[in-house]
């Protein structure tokens, strides 16, 4: 497994530390940890009906995910919550632990990862160190920095009629390689993350 903060110091990504008491909940976490300046996630690590996909999505901490819309959306067969030990094959952490910065253990860029739009609209985002008896607050500017130095690609958008947003598949997987089409997000979208969009990250 990575050593987080020596990924973070090699790569000049800043960050602030702050410890708390072990979380495991977005409720455990409302009410164990400080209150942080940045945006609030839950992330979701999900895999497809045969095993072969692993997704994490990350949304803000206090939105619903429809499964069965999101399925349809990212064109997988039935999602559901990977297990504690595909969680550790495939990020190396344990449950609770679970964040965008877990992607620095996933070298073959096998889990796809998807960030509801929103939480790419506030200057910071807070992540688990790995542990979950850490917070930490990352910039966005050094987020974006963290998610290339792990070989992500960057996001793009494709702004449609009636707010719709269209998502290029990029480097998600090779099943989305072979796709070659885009994947389309309307602004109502309101079935699954509450009404904002998600985009893919590699």
């Amino acid at each position: 497994m990575t050593d987080i903060y020596e990924f973070l110091d090699a790569n000049n990504v800043s960050y602030e530390r702050h410890d708390h008491p072990a979380v495991f909940t977005v409720e455990e976490s409302k009410k164990l940890s400080p209150e942080l300046n940045g945006a609030s996630t839950k992330n979701l690590f999900l895999r497809d009906k045969k095993g072969i996909r692993h997704f994490l999505v990350t949304v803000p901490e206090d939105k619903k995910v429809d499964l069965k819309a999101l399925s349809s959306a990212l064109d997988s067969s039935r999602l559901s919550f990977a297990s504690p030990e595909r969680l550790k094959t495939h990020l190396g952490i344990d449950p609770g632990s679970v964040s965008l910065l877990a992607l620095a253990n996933d070298r073959e860029n096998n889990v796809e990862a998807f960030i509801d739009q929103e939480i790419w609209e506030d200057e910071a985002i807070l992540c688990h160190p790995l542990v979950n008896t850490s917070t930490l607050v990352v910039p966005l500017k050094d987020m974006k920095l963290f998610l290339e130095k792990t070989g992500r690609t960057w996001p793009k958008f494709y702004e449609g009629q009636n707010s719709q947003i269209f998502l290029k598949p990029l480097n998600c997987s090779r099943h989305l390689r072979r796709s070659k089409k885009y994947y389309r997000f309307k602004g109502n979208f309101t079935n699954f993350t509450g009404g904002t969009s998600l985009f893919c990250i590699g």
